[in-house]
């Protein structure tokens, strides 16, 4: 498994607007995280996704359908801080991996599916709303080095990384309901889940969320950007269109 380090850098505060949104996991029913009604969270639940907190780790993500070769370039999601005193979270995880077609799944056994795997990348935290008490919803930003995935089926997750203090949670969204306009060909599919604590069956495999003890089928806040790669035609195209413009100079 590879993992990619890249430099910490936290700001707070709006992202630049990414490329073009490419899969939108802000489902109906809900509100931001600034508390404004629209897409996003239904307020019914969310699940942790965290490393080096009160309870050392978990991930929680969902799935994307790509009709055709993307570009990804940002990963969004709303969730729920739980910001006790002394908490820093400063960086995060990201994994993207290919439908591996079962669920569970043991993390060695995904390793070939996997697209890409980065550990404690930037990430951008703007904060929102507190009305949990210490709890305090917010939407987060991963910016992604230009992955390319083929047209397919896919699942991604990301998790804050703490100072070992707090918790992180990925808020839930659509309000339980299945939404089959998002997905035409069938494959709808809901939040999934892994963890080596918390004595869930099979531990520390990766399961659809429902199969964890206590927990409904549930799909999760996020939102992906970036570009569709250009067809071969097209790019023979803005190379003759390049070609030109030097000759005319």
């Amino acid at each position: 498994m590879r993992y990619l380090c890249v430099l910490i850098v936290v700001s707070l505060g709006l992202t630049a607007a990414p490329a073009a949104l490419l899969w939108d996991n802000y489902l109906p029913g809900g509100q931001n995280h600034l508390g404004q009604p629209g897409l996003g969270y239904d307020r019914l639940s969310a699940k942790t996704a965290e490393r080096n907190t009160r309870i050392l780790e978990s991930w929680t993500g969902d799935d994307a359908i790509f009709k055709e070769d993307v570009f990804l370039q940002d990963i969004k999601w709303i969730g729920v801080l739980e910001e006790e005193t002394g908490a820093e979270f400063k960086a995060a995880d990201v994994i993207v991996f290919r439908d591996p077609g079962q669920f569970p799944i043991h993390p060695n056994d995904l390793q070939p599916y996997i697209v890409y795997q980065a550990s404690g990348v930037a990430v951008k935290v703007e904060r929102g709303i507190n009305d949990f008490g210490n709890r305090r919803m917010y939407e987060g930003t991963v910016n992604l080095p230009n992955v390319e995935l083929k047209a397919g089926h896919y699942f991604y997750a990301t998790r804050l990384v703490g100072n070992g203090l707090g918790r992180n949670y990925v808020a839930t969204t659509g309000k339980g309901l299945r939404h089959a306009a998002y997905y035409p060909d069938g494959q709808d599919t809901m939040g999934v889940y892994q963890t080596p604590v918390f004595n869930y069956p099979d531990r520390p495999k990766w399961v659809f969320v429902d199969q964890v003890p206590e927990t409904k089928a549930s799909d999760y806040a996020y939102r992906i950007f970036g570009e569709i790669v250009p067809e071969p035609a097209s790019l023979t195209l803005l190379a003759l269109g390049a070609a030109t413009l030097r000759r005319r100079r």
